[in-house]
């Protein structure tokens, strides 16, 4: 599997459900069920919770979205890097088609990762492994952590009784940090080191340094250019040259006066 992804440079373990080497490996995903939240003038709101683990140490990070799109990954994406202070080798996760562009056998085209989502994990220089369908195993310490944070998260008797009641999604991220905190710097079984006490110890002079900026979010979308050398975009045609006829490409709408192409596998 990792050969066949060009991931032999992670290479740890023969089974990849194991543990790799510390700064190898991230694994995100979402936990399943939406929490819906009411504010102070009784609107109700729905939150989506992105999920990190690095494989090694199992230092969890926990985002609150208003939705999953592409968009919310890459700001998300941001903050758990800033959250990790650093990045690893192998960004992994599902290819839902909320994140990812599923390939198609008879244009012999593989599944990836949309590309405004790709252009920020590049910026981290870290490389996509998308799961394959049906293969949770794959990404198996976050599918485990994930089953751990619903019991872990919102476990104050207190939202038992008052429900979740927050005013914005930064307020219900801060009950989630603190909630994270706990559970980080939690002890584990077997005498074990804390996920924190793990990745301070051994994984965090592993991981990358960050760039000296964040990414600035450009939204891409693909597109086939047609035989004649064109793309159409918002109704509108533009001439792309017959160079790249039947080629996709990914346009960017930079100000709404001018489009940007780039390759759309590269984003050169």
């Amino acid at each position: 599997y990792k050969r066949d992804n060009g991931l032999d440079f992670t290479t740890k373990s023969s089974n990849p459900n194991l543990q790799f080497g510390p700064g190898s490996v991230v694994e995100c995903d979402t936990i399943g069920d939406r929490i819906t939240f009411i504010d102070q003038d009784g609107n109700e709101h729905s939150a989506v919770l992105f999920t990190a683990v690095l494989k090694y140490s199992g230092y969890t990070f926990v985002y609150a979205m208003p939705c999953s799109t592409s968009e919310q990954w890459s700001y998300a994406i941001i903050k758990m890097c800033k959250f990790y202070g650093g990045t690893p080798e192998v960004f992994r996760t599902d290819n839902d088609s909320a994140i990812a562009i599923h390939g198609n056998k008879k244009l012999g085209t593989k599944t990836r990762i949309k590309p405004d989502m790709q252009a920020v994990i590049n910026h981290y220089n870290m490389v996509v492994d998308l799961c394959p369908p049906r293969r949770p195993e794959i990404k198996g310490s976050n599918e485990r952590t994930n089953r751990t944070l619903q019991q872990e998260l919102f476990a104050d008797p207190k939202y038992q009784i008052t429900g979740y009641r927050f005013n914005s999604y930064d307020e219900l991220n801060e009950a989630i940090a603190q909630d994270l905190l706990r559970f980080n710097n939690k002890p584990r079984k077997g005498n074990q080191l804390s996920r924190f006490a793990a990745f301070e110890k051994v994984e965090k002079e592993h991981l990358k340094d960050l760039p000296l900026f964040d990414p600035i979010y450009k939204k891409l979308f693909t597109k086939t250019v047609g035989k004649d050398g064109y793309i159409t975009f918002n109704s509108h045609h533009y001439q792309v040259g017959t160079s790249y006829a039947e080629k996709e490409v990914a346009v960017e709408d930079y100000l709404g006066e001018k489009l940007r192409l780039f390759d759309s596998k590269t984003l050169d």
